[in-house]
């Protein structure tokens, strides 16, 4: 029987940043799966050819059948840009079109068009220039989707031990912008970050 094809969303991130050229470096190889970047398809042609890097664009069909990605080749879902973008040279206008990459992503997984996401870096700070709250991938997933709540995991092969993170993006984040009453604050963000590991773990080890 053969191996199934599964359809994998990539969102590139920050488009002035290291994720759009994560995205052609890995569509270098061949892959089983289908790999479909939520990109503006120029801004992804403009890097490859700045990386000096081979990279064909196919348009992504949500109505065919899953398909095997051949070597230097993307599938891209169009989600296009805001506005000019510079490599390296951060841009605010552009920050709603990270997050409509994300909303495309996770709405195709909710409704069982894409079996996973596979995220690039965004830049919070940059986001939150642009008057648009954002603490992070976790949180914003979280909303997005209606959860109660997501628990950020890292796991691997090698150990066999996957483990989620006790630390919460949003506390760090007010902290941040309250640093001006910090001092005053910081019991209180030491109770939430033991609150956080105490539920953390307790999602974690929750017996299915």
């Amino acid at each position: 029987m053969p191996e199934q094809i599964f359809k994998l969303a990539l969102t590139p991130g920050e488009p002035s940043g290291i994720g759009p050229d994560l995205c052609i470096q890995i569509a270098q190889q061949g892959h089983q799966q289908q790999l479909i970047a939520i990109a503006d398809p120029h801004m992804l042609a403009e890097r490859a050819a700045q990386l000096a890097l081979p990279l064909e664009i196919r348009q992504y069909d949500a109505r065919q059948p899953a398909q095997s990605t051949p070597p230097g080749c993307l599938w891209v879902e169009t989600v296009p840009c805001k506005a000019p973008v510079v490599a390296g040279q951060l841009n605010a206008a552009n920050a709603q079109y990270v997050l409509d990459t994300l909303t495309r992503a996770t709405t195709g997984c909710m409704n069982g068009e894409f079996s996973a996401i596979v995220t690039a870096p965004v830049h919070k700070g940059i986001i939150n220039d642009a008057g648009i709250p954002f603490s992070g991938h976790t949180e914003f997933l979280e909303a997005l989707t209606g959860s109660d709540k997501v628990v950020m995991m890292l796991a691997t092969e090698d150990y066999g031990l996957p483990w989620p993170l006790p630390t919460c993006h949003y506390w760090k984040y007010r902290a941040r912008l309250l640093n001006r009453y910090f001092i005053r604050l910081s019991g209180f963000c030491i109770r939430i970050y033991s609150n956080a590991l105490a539920y953390n773990s307790h999602v974690f080890w929750l017996p299915a």
